[in-house]
C-alpha cells in the first residue's frame, strides 16, 4: 500500500508482538505514548510501528522522558488504529491491526518515543504452491487439535469450549501467509517464539516453525489434561 510511512512513531511492548492481518487491544497511560496517538490521530491513515522490547523497561523513569532507554527488536508490524476509546479517567483503549512487517533502519527521534527510518518486508512464499498447500494443511489440523486441547485446558465443568474453537476458527485465514501470521498469533507461546516467526523471511519456513510449536504445545497440552484426570500421573518436565 502506497500510504505506508517511511518514517513510522514506534510503541514499545515486552508482551505484546503483532502479526499482520490480526488485531490487539492495547492501553495507553504514559503521556509519551498519548502523545504518539495524538500524532497519529491527526494523520490520513492513523498508524504506528509496534515493536517488542529487546532490552530494557517497557514505562520509562520521568528521568529518561526525552530518550528511550529500551532497545526494541529490529523487525515490527505497522499497526493501523481501527477503534479509540478515550476514557474519563485520561486512559485511551485502542485497537490496532496488524498491517505490514518493517525493518527498523535508523532511529531518527530518540525520545520522548522513538520515531524510526524503516523499511517495509514482503513475505515471500518460499517454496511452491503445492508444498505450501500441505504445509498450510498440517499446521491447519494441528492448529484445530490444540485449540480443542486449550479449550478442555480452560474450560469449567459446564463449558466444553467448542464455542471458544468455533468462533477463533472461523477468522483463520486461507491464505497460506496470512494464516501463518494468524498461527503465530494464535499459539500460546513465549514472545521469543512469536518474534521469531515474526521475522521469519519466507511463509514456507514460519508454517514450518508454527507445526514444530504446534506439536510441542499439543503435547504439553495433553500432559496438564491427563494429569487434571488422574494427578498420580507423572508429569513430563
Amino acid at each position: 500500500m502506497n500510504d505506508r510511512p517511511a518514517e513510522l512513531p514506534l510503541f514499545l511492548l515486552q508482551s505484546v508482538v503483532l502479526f499482520p492481518h490480526t488485531a490487539v487491544p492495547l492501553r495507553v497511560f504514559e503521556p509519551r505514548y498519548k502523545q504518539l496517538v495524538s500524532r497519529c490521530l491527526a494523520m490520513p491513515t492513523p498508524a504506528f510501528g509496534v515493536v517488542l522490547i529487546k532490552g530494557g523497561p517497557e514505562v520509562e523513569s520521568a528521568a529518561s522522558v526525552q530518550t528511550v532507554t529500551a532497545v526494541p527488536h529490529s523487525v515490527g508490524t505497522l499497526g493501523r488504529i481501527v477503534e479509540v476509546d478515550q476514557r474519563d479517567d485520561g486512559m485511551i483503549h485502542l485497537v490496532v491491526l496488524g498491517d505490514a512487517r518493517f525493518r527498523i533502519e535508523e532511529v531518527v527521534q530518540p525520545g520522548p518515543y522513538l520515531v524510526a527510518r524503516v523499511t517495509y518486508l514482503d513475505d515471500r512464499p518460499g517454496t511452491d504452491a503445492a508444498t505450501l498447500g500441505e504445509l498450510s494443511a498440517a499446521a491447519r489440523m494441528l492448529g484445530q487439535r490444540y485449540l480443542r486441547l486449550l479449550a478442555a485446558a480452560l474450560s469449567r465443568d459446564d463449558d466444553d469450549g467448542s464455542q471458544l474453537l468455533e468462533r477463533v476458527w472461523k477468522r483463520a485465514p486461507t491464505d497460506p501467509s496470512a494464516f501463518s501470521f494468524f498461527l503465530g498469533a494464535l499459539i500460546q507461546t513465549v514472545h521469543s517464539d512469536r518474534q521469531r516467526l515474526l521475522r521469519t523471511e519466507t511463509t514456507a519456513d514460519r508454517l514450518q516453525d508454527a507445526v514444530a510449536l504446534l506439536r510441542r504445545e499439543n503435547e504439553i497440552l495433553r500432559t496438564s489434561l491427563r494429569y487434571r484426570e488422574d494427578p498420580s500421573k507423572p508429569r513430563l518436565n
